[in-house]
């Protein structure tokens, strides 16, 4: 080989060397600008996810303070009705206190009277008593007297 053809050959491989590093970094270019692309859509996606999840948290946050709202009010409603009922209770253990004093003041009074009717009962017994001993004396009297005028006028 000549030197012609030397240069020839080299030129046309440097020819082919520059056609070669133009599609290389054209390809280079498209690749990165490929990569650009994706890298903005991840970007965007993540955005609209980020997006999303702030709007969820948002809607979760606006639910739980509902609930929690609801549930004050629930609270307030059960501490009223624990109140009132605590109240109705109260009023109605007085009254059955009341009751329980009234029954017990009745008990008294009657033990009491049944122990009066008790005495005069046993006072009664003891009036008969003491009337049949009285009775059986006027009663031996009387026959002894009977005797006494059926001897005189002479009846045996």
């Amino acid at each position: 080989m000549n030197e012609d053809q030397i240069t020839t050959a080299l030129a046309i491989l440097g020819d082919r060397m520059e056609q070669a590093e133009k599609r290389l970094g054209d390809r280079m270019d498209q690749v990165e600008k490929r990569l650009g692309d994706r890298i903005d859509q991840l970007g965007d996606r993540i955005d609209q996810v980020e997006k999303r999840l702030d709007d969820r948290i948002d809607l979760v946050e606006k639910r739980l303070d509902d609930r929690m709202a609801k549930m004050e009010i629930q609270i307030g409603k059960v501490a009223s009705d624990v109140l009132s009922f605590r109240t109705d209770m109260s009023a109605r253990i007085d009254r059955l206190q009341d009751t329980v004093t009234s029954v017990r003041d009745d008990i008294r009074v009657n033990y009491a009277a049944t122990e009066a009717v008790d005495r005069r009962n046993n006072d009664t017994r003891e009036d008969v008593r003491h009337l049949t001993q009285q009775v059986s004396i006027v009663y031996l009297r009387v026959k002894k007297l009977e005797d006494e005028v059926r001897e005189l006028k002479g009846n045996p």
